[in-house]
């Protein structure tokens, strides 16, 4: 045959050195930021030289020096993550309080009290209705998915049902169909979900 000589070594060498040719050049069109590997680096830093900031930040406003929440005192460390709606801030504590800040201000402008710990984040939706309204829900420890009016402030809760078991987890509001739905799950391994269109 006319391949009978063909040398199978050879063909395995030139695709090999031809991948790496490939990989030299593909390596020479990166932009500064592209990662090569994963986690970008041998040293795995998971940090592109375009992700460091030339800018210092300084705090706008400090909840801990205007308002009640001071983190790392007794009773008043969040592991809540803070939400941010209509220029409201709203966080939990481990006080089982939920409070909403000023934005812009960082002043505490209402505070509500729930039976238990709250170690999940809050959730928020505006509602209309005729008037718009923003409502925030959050879970607690004492077993309760609570909701307050946070357009009013009232501290009394529009809602506070019971899932059967401690809250860690945190709710979510999301609209489907026309419709809001409010979901949490709590100790007790069941999964709610609650139509909010209209508290």
């Amino acid at each position: 045959m006319k391949f009978k000589n063909f040398n199978i070594n050879f063909l395995i060498n030139f695709i090999v050195v031809f991948a790496l040719l490939l990989l030299i050049d593909s390596r020479n069109l990166l932009a500064a930021d592209d990662w090569f590997m994963f986690k970008n680096d041998a040293a795995h830093s998971s940090v592109a030289p375009a992700d460091f900031l030339t800018t210092s930040f300084s705090p706008k406003w400090n909840a801990g020096a205007n308002a009640p929440v001071t983190l790392g005192s007794t009773n008043a460390i969040a592991y809540s993550s803070p939400i941010m709606m209509n220029h409201k801030v709203y966080i939990g504590a481990m006080s089982g309080s939920l409070y909403e800040f000023d934005g812009n201000t960082g002043s505490c402008s209402a505070t509500w009290k729930t039976d238990g710990m709250i170690y999940g984040s809050p959730a928020a939706v505006s509602i209309s209705g005729g008037v718009t309204t923003d409502y925030v829900f959050v879970g607690s420890t004492d077993g309760n998915l609570y909701g307050f009016n946070g357009t009013s402030g009232v501290t009394t809760p529009v809602c506070k049902l019971a899932l059967g078991g401690p809250i860690f987890t945190s709710p979510i509001v999301v609209s489907n169909g026309g419709i809001t739905y409010l979901i949490c799950a709590s100790h007790s391994g069941i999964l709610s979900a609650y139509n909010v269109t209209n508290p």
